[in-house]
């Protein structure tokens, strides 16, 4: 259970940097859809719910993992932030306070995780109940409601118009509600039902109780609170048009309610944000095109910057390397043919990890040389898609299956596999495996059978 809470607080760090740049995105994109923006609180959310991630040349993140799964058992922690200044000025603090006494039975980071996971569970717990008992009070005090329209419920119990359940959402106005804010305050609550934001809002609850110990993410969900009526008010106004403009902003502005510390459940029509919700229905206009296209692509580019990790950058990594080194050199020397001496460089294309299966996908070259009378001389080369299949052991990694394609790329021929590639390599690594390979490794092993030649 330790690691399980140590994998949060190191998917909560990653997600922080993310976080902090979507905030920074909300300034820079004020003029594009605020709907865009929900999408990059989904992606956080996705960030610090995902249980694996993919290993990319493309990640934005400093490091892989700030807390090493060695972190727990090892003599003397340390920590990879990505950042060598950080690191060196923590890591030493880090170990005198931390490291055990030899003469000690226990190891001082495995009892403080343990204390730190049982308060992570019974937080979890307690956001849990809240969540439950917001609803279960909410539930009470509409059971009186009377049905008044297609699924328009009128409560006198009730001060502000909101939408309650997750299978079949409600709509909820209260009884004194004037007939010309109505209009408006139901064309918001059906917008949000087709946002399915009454879906969205409890499941960003449900990830603030899994990450409560984390104050980046208490930040997030509350912004993210405020987003989703920002862009439920847009689409409103988009499809009544800019002449409701004003007349939608004095709903709002009658039905506000107070506000609440946080709130997992009801959406409420005008609990959030009031002020700057008016500010932003009045000053709304359609984004240009370009605005929009330029939105989409920093989303994207965040997207695939955050939902994956850096290669290596912390001690598992480090002894992937040297495991993935260890099994290409141990499969190069059983394949070698006769007296001639094999040399090889491999170009990781990407890693996958799913629990404690790794997948390491890459491009081998290979190239054989043969050393005679003071000359040497290139007698083959190829290059090869080849898969590792590992397993996580501790602080080990034992191998499941070392794959290469059944046919070789020879450089003067061009590429000769076979389909089984596509059973093995992800969809969007085949471009990659069926077009390139490098140049550069070509060098990289020439320059490598040299040194040997010389010596």
């Amino acid at each position: 259970m330790e690691e399980l809470f140590l994998k949060f607080v190191n998917t909560g760090v990653n997600a922080g940097w993310l976080i902090l740049t979507v905030l920074a995105l909300r300034l820079v994109l004020k003029k594009a859809p605020k709907a865009l923006i929900c999408a990059l609180w989904a992606v956080v959310g996705l960030r610090l719910l995902l249980p694996f991630t993919f290993e990319s040349a493309v990640s934005l993140l400093p490091s892989a993992e700030v807390f090493p799964e060695e972190f727990l058992y090892a003599a003397k922690p340390e920590i990879n932030t990505g950042f060598d200044t950080v690191d060196n000025i923590l890591n030493p603090v880090i170990a005198d306070v931390l490291a055990p006494e030899p003469i000690a039975s226990a190891n001082p980071t495995q009892i403080n995780a343990v204390i730190f996971t049982f308060m992570w569970l019974a937080g979890t717990a307690l956001m849990l109940v809240y969540m439950f008992v917001s609803f279960l009070r909410v539930k009470l005090r509409v059971r009186e409601a009377a049905l008044t329209g297609e699924n328009i419920w009128v409560c006198d119990r009730v001060d502000t118009p909101f939408i309650l359940g997750v299978i079949r959402p409600r709509i909820y106005l209260p009884s004194d509600i004037g007939e010309s804010d109505a209009v408006y305050v139901i064309a918001h609550e059906k917008a949000h039902i087709k946002r399915l934001d009454y879906i969205w809002k409890p499941l960003g609850f449900l990830v603030l109780a899994l990450h409560w110990f984390n104050p980046m993410v208490w930040l997030a969900y509350v912004i993210f609170c405020r987003d989703i009526e920002f862009a439920c008010d847009e689409k409103v106004i988009r499809e009544l048009g800019a002449e409701e403009k004003q007349a939608y902003s004095t709903a709002l502005l009658n039905l506000s309610a107070p506000k609440h510390i946080i709130s997992a459940c009801p959406l409420a029509f005008g609990e959030v944000g009031v002020k700057a919700r008016i500010k932003s229905v009045l000053n709304y206009k359609k984004p240009a095109f370009w605005v929009v296209l330029i939105a989409m692509v920093l989303a994207v580019a965040v997207a695939v910057g955050f939902l994956t990790s850096p290669y290596g950058g912390n001690i598992s990594d480090k002894k992937l390397a040297e495991f993935i080194d260890a099994q290409i050199e141990e499969y190069t020397r059983n394949d070698k043919n006769g007296e001639n001496a094999r040399f090889w460089d491999a170009k990781i294309l990407d890693i996958a990890r799913f629990g404690d299966k790794v997948y390491v996908y890459m491009w081998v070259f290979y190239a054989e040389y043969s050393f005679e009378s003071g000359v040497m001389k290139k007698m083959s080369a190829s290059h090869l898609p080849t898969v590792i299949t590992a397993k996580k052991a501790g602080d080990a990694y034992e191998l499941s299956e070392y794959w290469e394609a059944e046919e070789y790329w020879i450089p003067e021929d061009g590429p000769k596999y076979s389909s089984s590639i596509r059973s093995k390599f992800p969809v969007y690594l085949w471009g990659k495996v069926f077009r390139d390979y490098s140049q550069e490794q070509a060098a990289i092993v020439q320059a490598k059978a040299e040194a040997a030649f010389k010596k």
